[in-house]
Formats: C-alpha cells, sequence, structure tokens
C-alpha cells in the first residue's frame, strides 16, 4: 500500500458516526412488521410517517465537533422506509434527508455514506415475497421485482446525492442474491462510488487464509448446509423439507427459501468486489481480539458498534470510557471505527449518546495525526515481539514514519507500571509519549531496556509512546 498520506479517507485508519433512524421506543430489532407497518400507516391505509424528523444540520455539526474523519446516514433500513427521494414506492419520508445530509457533509468537507438494507426490506410492497414477517426475512428475487427495485434504487442514489459511498448490511456469503445485485451494478454503473458490506471482514480473513476462490473451499456449502438445519446437497432434499419448515425460526426459513429461490450461474463473489470489509463489535474484548485479527488483513477494514449497549438500548455501557478504546484499539490496528448514534422521534440524538461520542471526540482529536498517520506493526497475535508489559496493560505497535508507536491500553491498572523491552529487538534511542511530545527516561538492566511510565503520565484509555530507535 501506498504512505499513510497519499490514501483516500477509506483507505486508512478513521473515526466515524453512523446516524440510525432506525430505533424506535416500545419496538426491539427483532420485531413483527406485520403489526410495526400497520403502526404505521392512518385510517385509510396510507403510510403515515411519524419520525424521527432528521436534524441534519445537528448531525453535521455534531461530526464536525467531534472530528469525525466520515459518517454514515441510515436512508433505509430493515422496514424498507426510503429516507430519499424515490419513484419507486410511497414508503418514503416527505422530505428528502439523504439531500440534507449530502449537501451539508459536502459543505462540512466529511465524506458521506449512506446505509442501505437491501437483504432485508419489509415495505409491504414486497410482503409477498417475503417469506416472513419478522426482522430477518429475506424477499424472493425469482421473479426480477426485488432485483429490477434494487437497481433503479441505486441509480436513484448515485444520481441524485453522489455519496462517496454505500454501507450494506448484511452480508450473507452468497445465500442471498441481492448482495450480488448491488455490488454488481455499482461496479458497472459507479465504480467511484466506494462501497462495503457488513460481516465481511471474518470471511475476508478467511479467504486470506484460503486463496482459492469460496466455492472450492467448500465454505459456502457448509454455511447453507448448517442454515437449512440439516446435511441438505440439492434442491428436492429441501423441498421434501417444506412442510416442516414453518416450524424453523425466521432466520433459517429465510434462508432455506432463499435457497430455493436462486438460480443464477456462480459470480464473482462480494468481497472481490468491496472496497473495504466491517464486522461488528459491541465490547471492549470483542473489539481487542477482532482488531488484532483483522490487522493482517491486506485490504482496508472497519468495525462498528452502537454508542449505547445495543442497537435497540440506548443506555451507555458501564465504563463510558470502554467505547474510546475500542476506537483506540481498532484504529491503532489500522481500521476504521464508525459508532452509532440513535435520533431521539424529534430528530435531536439521544443525549446520553451526544455524550458519548464526545467523549471520543475530546480524547481523539489531538491523537488524530497519531492514528491515520500510522501504519501497523506486522506481527502475528496480539502481543508486540520483544516488548514484556504488566498484567493489565495490553500493547499494539505501528509505525509512523521513521518513528515506532507503542499503544499501552489500559485494562484496569491504576497508577505507576513499568514496561520491559529487549535491547537485540528493540534498539531505542529515544523515548516521547505523546501527544504531548515528551521524553521519558529510560534504564537498562542487563539485555533489557526498562521504561516506566508514571502515574501522571498514565492515560486511563491508551498510553501513546514515540520510540526511535
Amino acid at each position: 500500500m501506498d504512505s499513510p498520506n497519499s490514501r483516500a479517507w477509506w483507505q486508512r485508519p478513521g473515526l466515524g458516526i453512523m446516524y440510525q433512524i432506525e430505533f424506535r421506543p416500545g419496538w426491539r430489532w427483532m420485531r413483527d412488521f406485520k403489526k410495526f407497518n400497520a403502526s404505521m400507516r392512518d385510517e385509510e391505509g396510507r403510510f403515515r410517517f411519524n419520525g424521527p424528523y432528521c436534524r441534519i444540520e445537528e448531525w453535521i455539526e455534531l461530526s464536525k465537533e467531534i472530528g469525525a474523519d466520515y459518517h454514515i446516514f441510515e436512508i433505509k433500513w430493515h422496514d424498507g422506509i426510503c429516507w430519499f427521494r424515490t419513484s419507486l414506492t410511497e414508503w418514503r419520508t416527505p422530505v428528502d434527508y439523504a439531500k440534507q445530509f449530502a449537501e451539508g457533509s459536502r459543505r462540512a468537507g466529511i465524506p458521506f455514506m449512506f446505509y442501505y438494507s437491501s437483504v432485508i426490506d419489509h415495505n409491504p410492497r414486497f410482503d409477498r415475497i417475503n417469506p416472513s414477517s419478522w426482522t430477518p426475512s429475506y424477499p424472493a428475487m425469482r421473479d426480477g421485482t426485488y432485483r429490477r427495485y434494487l437497481e433503479e434504487q441505486m441509480k436513484e442514489i448515485v444520481n441524485q446525492y453522489h455519496p462517496d459511498g454505500l454501507w450494506f448490511d448484511w452480508y450473507t456469503m452468497g445465500l442471498h442474491p441481492s448482495e450480488n445485485v448491488v455490488a454488481e451494478f455499482l461496479r458497472q454503473y459507479s465504480p467511484e462510488t466506494v462501497f462495503t458490506f457488513n460481516f465481511t471482514n471474518q470471511f475476508a480473513e478467511e479467504i486470506q487464509k484460503h486463496p482459492e476462490s469460496l466455492k472450492e473451499w467448500g465454505l459456502k456449502r457448509i454455511v447453507r448446509m448448517l442454515a437449512h438445519g440439516t446435511l441438505f446437497i440439492d434442491r428436492r432434499e429441501v423441498e421434501s423439507f417444506l412442510p416442516i419448515a414453518r416450524h424453523l425460526p425466521p432466520v433459517l426459513r429465510g434462508l432455506m427459501h432463499t435457497f430455493l429461490e436462486r438460480s443464477r450461474p456462480e459470480r464473482r463473489d462480494v468481497i472481490e468486489l468491496v472496497h473495504y470489509t466491517t464486522s461488528e463489535a459491541h465490547v471492549l474484548r470483542e473489539a481487542w481480539k477482532k482488531a488484532n485479527r483483522y490487522r493482517k488483513l491486506t485490504r482496508p477494514w472497519e468495525l462498528i458498534g452502537p454508542a449505547g449497549r445495543a442497537w435497540d438500548v440506548m443506555v451507555l455501557r458501564e465504563d463510558p470510557l470502554d467505547l474510546v478504546r475500542m476506537v483506540a484499539i481498532t484504529l491503532a490496528n489500522g481500521g476504521k471505527y464508525a459508532i452509532g448514534a440513535a435520533p431521539r422521534m424529534n430528530g435531536s440524538i439521544y443525549p446520553d449518546h451526544v455524550r458519548q461520542l464526545k467523549l471520543v471526540g475530546d480524547w481523539y482529536k489531538p491523537r488524530r495525526h497519531l492514528f491515520i498517520e500510522a501504519t501497523p506493526m506486522n506481527y502475528k497475535g496480539e502481543h508486540v515481539p520483544g516488548l514484556k508489559e504488566p498484567r493489565g496493560i495490553r500493547a499494539v505497535g505501528s509505525r509512523l514514519g521513521r518513528d515506532h508507536l507503542i499503544h499501552l491500553f489500559n485494562f484496569g491498572v491504576k497508577g505507576s507500571y513499568t514496561l520491559r523491552f529487549d535491547r537485540a529487538f528493540w534498539p531505542i534511542e529515544k523515548v516521547y509519549i505523546e501527544p504531548e511530545h515528551r521524553e521519558l527516561e529510560t534504564m537498562r538492566s542487563g539485555n533489557r531496556l526498562l521504561i516506566s511510565i508514571p502515574a501522571k503520565d498514565a492515560d486511563p484509555i491508551d498510553t501513546i509512546l514515540r520510540i526511535q530507535v
């Protein structure tokens, strides 16, 4: 890869925000859309929009305040409601919020993406081709209706708003054709539009381990079998199972339905088409594990998680600093981290989410250059080679120009602590603590170099050392 300063925004580490319109008081993520859609209609059965009434200008100001490197707006979630101007459905907002977001983001100089749910769409128009009314239901695509809808909406979005990128939810590894439809269409119609799919990181990682195609490797077939609940190997066997399919959970029922609908020649896997890959990480240890695994991916990558405890739980984590640590861990390992922020029905972001985002931004802004201009060191596992840190401190190494950066993530240490560097691996000349750029003293002990971090310099999130060797 080129030098960090020559990378595009999506190729380098960065802090993002995803503005969610999906949360509604009284409704969980897993919901019955027969009931939900009924609540969105008036007495005559017409669509009745009732919020959130987005305050786009406030959202963009929040992105600027926290120093976001990019941000994302959900313009079509799993409920199928379109938050943009479309001629294809009445299931849309009366205000073109996508236009406001696009124009405001350009004025602010913030790269912007639109979230779009292609795999799940509970627009009542598609009730007849949705195998289940519950959230994870996959529209059948045999008659071409949903395919044409997706392609025409991609045209509308690209032609009207020219987004920097599109963020698709979900990746099903070929189990639902919609992901190939939008990916292949964008690569041909608008190749400059950056796009990714949620849940692609782990599969990109496996492809990197197994260079042969997914089909040759057989992973698609294994997952398909597991999704059907038994080792089906052809269509007839799946059809023989249909009489008891109604007893399956909605996710498995939807996947089985998709298998029967799928009749197309094999295409390039979506991971070969996306610009970068992404996955979710909601808690600190999950972010640590995933970021250290994905550090070695050759394709740019991202992690994402909610500002609250879950996508449909607005309450913050017990320790609000955990999300700051998750962002820092991800960026130090070379990835991007996007935080989901939810608005209330009046369009203002939940106050706790604003507080959480500002906490992240206050820590990130003075240290931003230490992440976006750096590249991760090339080592395996979760331990920086040649470094012994105390229990409760976990390290990540990166390069910044000719210098090394050692990120010391605090998992519960209070007070001062000492690091031990192997002098054969680390011929250290000087050590500075960043972003203050204040030199620290070093002490030799045999073949080791000791560096003490005083309590006053120990950051509760990430103590960053710049090392000259």
